[in-house]
């Protein structure tokens, strides 16, 4: 889930510091008391995304995906190899009351909404953590399809066919232009730009 979390307070310390970033008020009402936990990115992360909002938007905001749970049903596990900043909240739970029950990792992303290499790099960071903390979800908002032919399905693909030892599948050329068009939020039937088609054929 991705929120605008608000300042707690308007006050600064005495510091000179502004205070940390909250949920947002139109929330609370829908978790406070409810039984549900929060996961969010640790207040340096979210200070960071202010700062550049302050500069490029005017607006003191910190803007972060985050993850709700029922505290009834599932802990917490304390792990310090997880992913915690704004556009990827990573957590590890295992059922209430069952400590020796096989925790599931969830992570909560959000992938550029312009640049497909952000998006496979972001993806594939996430990724990294199967090996040692599967099995994982991935869950958030993926700005693109991830159709083939997009960058994003080959490295899921590739991940996938890695535990069988096959080759990633050919693609057919045409349906590489139509993604790479649409990454680019080009027309429909129009062409990228030579350059661009080798750049997305080398990342694909």
């Amino acid at each position: 889930m991705q929120l605008q979390l608000e300042r707690a307070n308007l006050v600064v310390d005495d510091k000179g510091d502004p205070s940390h970033f909250d949920l947002p008020g139109w929330i609370m009402p829908l978790v406070t008391g409810s039984g549900y936990g929060v996961i969010l990115p640790p207040q340096q992360s979210l200070e960071k995304i202010a700062q550049r909002n302050r500069r490029v938007l005017s607006s003191d905001s910190a803007i972060t995906n985050a993850i709700f749970y029922q505290e009834q049903k599932w802990a917490t596990c304390n792990d310090r190899d997880m992913i915690a900043d704004n556009t990827c909240v990573t957590q590890r739970f295992v059922p209430s009351g069952e400590s020796d029950a096989e925790p599931i990792t969830i992570s909560s992303i959000h992938l550029d909404a312009n640049d497909e290499e952000k998006r496979v790099l972001k993806l594939q960071r996430c990724l990294e953590l199967a090996p040692k903390f599967s099995p994982l979800v991935i869950a958030g908002d993926f700005n693109a399809e991830m159709l083939a032919g997009s960058c994003c399905h080959a490295l899921l693909s590739s991940e996938d066919l890695q535990q069988t030892s096959q080759p990633l599948p050919p693609i057919d050329s045409e349906q590489l232009k139509i993604e790479c068009t649409k990454a680019l939020r080009m027309p429909v039937n129009s062409s990228p730009p030579q350059d661009e088609m080798t750049k997305w054929r080398e990342m694909y």
